[in-house]
């Protein structure tokens, strides 16, 4: 065999560990990628479900107490509005949670 035989054999080794290293580099680094997605996706899931929650937790606190007032001195539209408003949200949060 002769050196510049020797020397492409040596070449050609030296390109497919370097290639192999870097395919199994980018895998690693692909499912990283993929792995804190979907941390971030139930990261951000579980926020919204909380927030969900504690919207709906305060929103009947809330409406308890503002029909006792109803009851003596009507409806109040400002009021009404906000309610609409955060009934809203809660729907808005529930739509993006499950899409």
């Amino acid at each position: 065999m002769e050196t510049s035989d020797i020397i492409s054999l040596l070449v050609a080794t030296y390109k497919d560990y370097v290639e192999q290293t870097v395919l199994e580099e980018t895998r690693e680094s692909l499912n990283a990628l993929i792995s804190a997605e979907a941390d971030a996706r139930r990261d951000k899931m579980a926020t919204d479900i909380r927030r969900m929650g504690k919207l709906k937790i305060a929103l009947s606190r809330f409406e308890i107490k503002y029909n006792q007032i109803r009851e003596k001195t009507g409806s109040i539209t400002a009021i009404d509005d906000y309610i609409a408003d955060i009934r809203a949200e809660i729907k808005t949060i529930s739509f993006n949670k499950n899409h």
